[in-house]
């Protein structure tokens, strides 16, 4: 164990930062084997880093039971107060975490995973993030409604409410409210149209393209 954990230290030091992306599995299989000997903070929270870079190139590669594991590792280094101290870390490893865990049919698990980081998520726009992908559970499971509800939670999260049960003069409503929009505008026009740069207004249309896709 020890002796995996120098040469991973060797590996690390000598790799460049444009060589560590190449790299970093057959480094991080070196570390996380001499994880129990790691006791400095700082060492533990860099490998942290480390297993949540190692984790999502696995599950880019469809790799899943091998991105869990490195996710796995990265969130058990994280100390007892890392919500607090180092959100943006914990926010992606719990979350990589939870999505792998569903890819590898652990649905139970999953679905502690996800409430767990929406009751740490601190802004809406990472709540809606969790949710667009939390669809995917209930949708797997035939669970329709629960999908729907999901989503719609999501969505009011973002000040955009819909009713889950619309009756015809709704549905007429907005059909006509959206012709008479783009009866306005010409092809061109929409081509032209400025790009969306919001990040609200992308992960809602996310969350849409999810719920209804």
């Amino acid at each position: 164990t020890a002796t995996h954990l120098n040469i991973g230290r060797l590996l690390l030091d000598h790799t460049s930062a444009e060589e560590l992306e190449e790299e970093i599995l057959a480094i991080i299989n070196h570390l996380n084997w001499g994880v129990a000997l790691i006791h400095d903070a700082l060492e533990r929270l860099m490998l942290a880093q480390l297993n949540l870079r190692a984790g999502k190139k696995a599950k880019a590669a469809t790799a899943y039971e091998l991105a869990l594991k490195y996710l796995t590792v990265g969130a058990e280094l994280l100390a007892a107060d890392s919500w607090q101290t180092h959100y943006e870390l914990t926010l992606q490893l719990y979350r990589e975490r939870a999505e792998c865990e569903f890819l590898v049919e652990n649905y139970a698990q999953a679905e502690k995973l996800f409430d767990l980081v929406l009751d740490h998520a601190t802004t809406n726009l990472d709540r809606v993030t969790v949710y667009s992908t939390r669809l995917n559970l209930p949708a797997y499971l035939g669970q329709h409604e629960d999908v729907i509800t999901t989503g719609l939670v999501g969505l009011r999260l973002l000040g955009l409410k819909l009713s889950s049960n619309p009756g015809p003069l709704i549905l007429i409503r907005e059909l006509l409210k959206t012709r008479w929009y783009l009866g306005r505008k010409k092809v061109e026009d929409l081509l032209h149209l400025p790009r969306n740069t919001s990040l609200e207004k992308q992960a809602m249309m996310n969350l849409l393209i999810n719920l209804w896709g």
